[in-house]
């Protein structure tokens, strides 16, 4: 499918495909248009119109032959591309221009006011105008941006509808470790592209974001990074059998049922019940929401903690700021958080979001080690009193920690998301290009869901 603007010949073909489709305009011919053709003819169309006060995006339009494979997508990104400025529109499918970036416009440009028909067999009641500004388009390949904190609404409005398994895509955590993975992000066919470019391990790209052209984009971010990473085993099985692929077991997330959490029931769970007991009957305690109020207690307690593990690496310092950026953008981030308060003080606490519809994941997990028992407790109370409603919980991964590996095999996961890495074909993978110390890969999880057995 080549996407390209429209030439003066093209004009008649464009106005009879317009006709068909019941999107003619007699001012169409005037416009900038571009095409999408396939074997010589023309399959799809979208004009940019010139007003005095704004641009609109008027007539995109696909064959329905041609539907479902994102050529309406690629129409839009190419025009997107080429706007200087805002873009308006007025459609009776607003979501599927959300997710290209478009938001409902407060207001609706005098340079677009139609006649009293409005448009033939339609009404402005049923119109919905919107608006893509410079400021909040997403970036279209090969522009890139940082991400950061702005960008929370056109990431989330991908991942809305995107089956996620993995923990590494949700907004939270790519903008908590922003300081150590560098993640920029851009869209490709109409997929969301995340890069991450950490000092410990070669550059990658998580899975793609969307439903169209995914080889091709999988083979457009192989021309930016050596590889794909942190890939779910199903999505590697469904798209990338053409590519180089290498099982991550280090890097799969471990997930439970939530009932199994909550409930520990069976002989499988009697040390972690028994634990829970112990600390129950030496101590008095509370469960508690977090809240603003409750978040410097949170961050003394994590600064005793860091104290006390004496620790002093890049991997260190990274974890440090991934907790303080949780602490400080918990209300932006919509974060959700517990804690347990023992004679006053915050003794533990987790914090976490939602990952899909049925599954919720765990960033963080501090526990004093002064109390047995106090992890299951706190690993216990959290699901139960803030993801009680999802059916799974995703508690990250173990990065082949031997320790850790027990620990979270010792809950009894109901599976593991398998990863894959999806590698270039001229990659070298002995290669390092950073020089980096490959030991700093290890992030120790119990600061991003680990626990205790």
């Amino acid at each position: 499918m080549n996407i390209r603007k429209a030439r003066p010949d093209d004009v008649p073909r464009i106005l009879d495909l317009a006709a068909s489709l019941g999107l003619d305009d007699p001012g169409l011919k005037d416009d900038t248009l571009w095409v999408a053709e396939e074997g010589g003819r023309i399959v799809g169309h979208v004009a940019l119109r010139k007003h005095a006060d704004c641009d609109e995006l008027i007539a995109l339009g696909v064959d329905p032959a041609y539907r479902g494979n994102g050529t309406g997508r690629r129409l839009v990104e190419t025009l997107l591309r080429n706007a200087s400025g805002d873009v308006y529109l007025a459609t009776v499918i607003p979501d599927f221009f959300a997710v290209n970036g478009f938001e409902k416009a407060a207001r609706l440009p005098a340079g677009m006011a139609k006649d009293p028909a409005w448009c033939e067999g339609c009404s402005k009641e049923m119109c919905t105008v919107m608006v893509r500004t410079r400021r909040s388009n997403p970036p279209l390949f090969p522009e890139f941006k940082t991400l950061g904190l702005e960008d929370r609404a056109v990431i989330e409005a991908f991942l809305k509808d995107c089956p996620v398994e993995v923990c590494e895509l949700s907004f939270g955590n790519s903008f908590i470790w922003r300081h150590f993975d560098h993640p920029r992000y851009t869209v490709i066919n109409g997929n969301l592209c995340l890069l991450f470019e950490p000092p410990d391990e070669p550059p990658y790209v998580l899975q793609p974001v969307g439903e169209t052209g995914i080889p091709e984009t999988i083979a457009t971010c192989l021309t930016v990074a050596p590889r794909l990473s942190r890939i779910p085993v199903s999505f590697a099985a469904k798209f990338c059998p053409g590519f180089s692929c290498e099982a991550d077991r280090d890097n799969s997330d471990y997930v439970y049922a939530s009932a199994d959490l909550i409930e520990l029931r069976g002989k499988k769970y009697d040390g972690k019940r028994n634990r829970i007991s112990k600390f129950e009957r030496a101590n008095a305690s509370r469960y508690l929401r977090l809240t603003p109020d409750a978040l410097p207690d949170c961050r003394r307690l994590f600064e005793e903690w860091l104290a006390e593990k004496s620790a002093n690496s890049p991997m260190a310092e990274a974890q440090n700021s991934a907790i303080q950026e949780a602490l400080t953008h918990f209300a932006e981030l919509d974060l959700s958080g517990g804690a347990i308060e023992v004679e006053g003080r915050i003794t533990a606490f987790s914090i976490g979001e939602r990952l899909s519809s049925d599954t919720a994941v765990i960033h963080i997990e501090i526990v004093s080690p002064r109390y047995d028992g106090l992890a299951q407790l706190m690993n216990r109370e959290f699901v139960r009193h803030e993801f009680a409603s999802y059916a799974f919980i995703n508690r990250e991964q173990d990065m082949g920690v031997p320790g850790l590996r027990r620990a979270k095999l010792s809950y009894q996961p109901h599976h593991l998301v398998e990863k894959h890495h999806i590698w270039r074909a001229d990659w070298n993978r002995g290669m390092h290009p950073r020089g980096g110390d490959t030991s700093l890969r290890r992030r120790d999880t119990s600061l991003s869901g680990g626990t205790r057995p």
